[in-house]
Parts: structure tokens; C-alpha cells; sequence
């Protein structure tokens, strides 16, 4: 693989080379085969979990293991579905935290990915050992409000340099709701989730401006986070 991932490297200089890896601890396969990432199986169980256990500490935990520990230094292929697992869509059992979960896949560490057709909701679970529901052919985009949404994130994310490959700071941890920032030398975006049905205060000496719906915030010092909310606020 290492052999493979130099040759190609000397053919264009910007090749990637991304492996599948089912479990975890895999630092070798950047060390010994030259991967550029990997993908993030843990992070994927870490997200879906937490958000039908409403227990958050899962997702931290994971954050801190991936990134604190086993790939220190590395960047991870991340992603909340694809083509061996079921759609988020039919996993989730809260389906008005759909939004959210992207919410999150865009603004944690890795390099977020989108399965097809689950950016419109697209449902499927493995059936009589066949993954044939998880594969099906579209004749044509169905485009909705998920999507449009899921487009302004990865504007966002486009746009952040934070978001792509800044620090990661725990800010507020509870089992229903998790604030941290992303900074780096340019900016710092403080990412606030509240995935209770009731609303959650948050102590904020910031001035702000909330990238999701383009809202300046002065320094109130606290900040109310609505229910099952997903917030990017970037401080001026």
C-alpha cells in the first residue's frame, strides 16, 4: 500500500488515498501505509449513539479518544452513513434531530462525507442480510429542506478555515447538550448543540455572529440555545 500511495504521489503531487477500516487503532495504516485517511467508524458509532442515547459524553469520549490519543496529528474520513451501514435516516429514532446530526458531522474534526441520496432523507436498512436497500438507484435528485440545509453547512464549512482543520476545545458537556470550539490562528466558531426538548442557557462573553441564520449577537453574556437546536456562532 505504501509502495502504491509513493508511486501515484510522484504522479500528482495531490493524490489521496483514503482506506476503509472497520475497527479502530489503526495509526499504522498512516505510519507503515502511507494513508492520507481513514475512515471513521468509531466517530460514526459515537454520533448515532449519542443522539438516540441522549448521552453526549459517548461523542466526546470518542472525540478525545480519535483525536486526543490513537491519531493524534491525523484527519479522519468521517460520516453519519454509507453504503454497509443504515441510512441515518432510518437509524435515528428522532427524526427532527437529522439536521443536527449534520450539524455536527460538519463541525467536528475530520473530513465530513455524504452518502447518496441521505442528504434529501433517503431511508434503508439491511434486509435479510442484503444490502440491496442501502444501494438504490435514483432516476433523478428529490432535493428538499435537509438539503438545502446540509448546502449551507458546507458553505460554511468551506468558508472556516476553524471548522477544517482547527483545535478542538470542550466547552459545556451534558447528556443533552454539547458547546465546543474550533479555532485556529484566523478565527474561532463555538459550536452549540441542545438536543432537549427544553431549552438550555449558556454563559457566552462574546460578540457574535451566528453563521447558520446570519445574526449578529452582542455580549449579553448568556445565550438561550431553543430546543433540539444546533448552533455555529463565530466570535468577532
Amino acid at each position: 500500500m505504501a509502495m502504491l500511495k509513493d508511486h501515484c504521489r510522484q504522479k500528482k503531487a495531490d493524490f489521496f488515498l483514503l482506506g476503509e477500516v472497520l475497527g479502530d487503532n489503526a495509526g499504522y495504516m498512516f505510519s507503515e501505509a502511507h494513508l492520507d485517511s481513514i475512515t471513521d467508524y468509531p466517530g460514526f458509532k459515537g454520533l448515532w449513539s449519542s443522539f438516540n442515547s441522549l448521552n453526549m459524553f459517548e461523542m466526546a469520549h470518542t472525540i478525545k479518544r480519535n483525536y486526543g490519543e490513537m491519531y493524534r496529528g491525523q484527519t479522519l474520513f468521517s460520516f453519519v452513513d454509507n453504503h454497509d451501514v443504515e441510512r441515518i435516516a432510518s437509524k435515528l429514532t428522532d427524526l427532527e434531530k437529522l439536521p443536527l446530526i449534520y450539524g455536527m458531522l460538519f463541525s467536528l474534526p475530520g473530513i465530513p462525507c455524504i452518502y447518496y441520496g441521505s442528504e434529501w432523507g433517503q431511508t434503508g436498512k439491511k434486509e435479510q442480510g442484503s444490502d440491496d436497500s442501502l444501494r438504490p438507484e435514483f432516476t433523478k435528485p428529490m432535493p428538499n429542506d435537509l438539503t438545502k440545509y446540509i448546502k449551507k453547512l458546507i458553505s460554511i464549512r468551506n468558508q472556516s478555515s476553524a471548522l477544517q482543520k482547527g483545535e478542538f476545545k470542550e466547552l459545556v458537556l451534558t447528556n443533552k447538550q454539547f458547546v465546543f470550539e474550533r479555532n485556529d490562528q484566523q478565527e474561532r466558531i463555538i459550536v452549540a448543540l441542545n438536543l432537549d426538548d427544553q431549552e438550555f442557557t449558556i454563559s457566552l462573553n462574546e460578540n457574535l455572529i451566528s453563521l447558520i441564520d446570519q445574526q449578529e449577537i452582542e455580549n449579553q453574556g448568556q445565550i438561550v440555545l431553543k430546543p433540539k437546536t444546533i448552533h455555529y456562532f463565530k466570535v468577532k
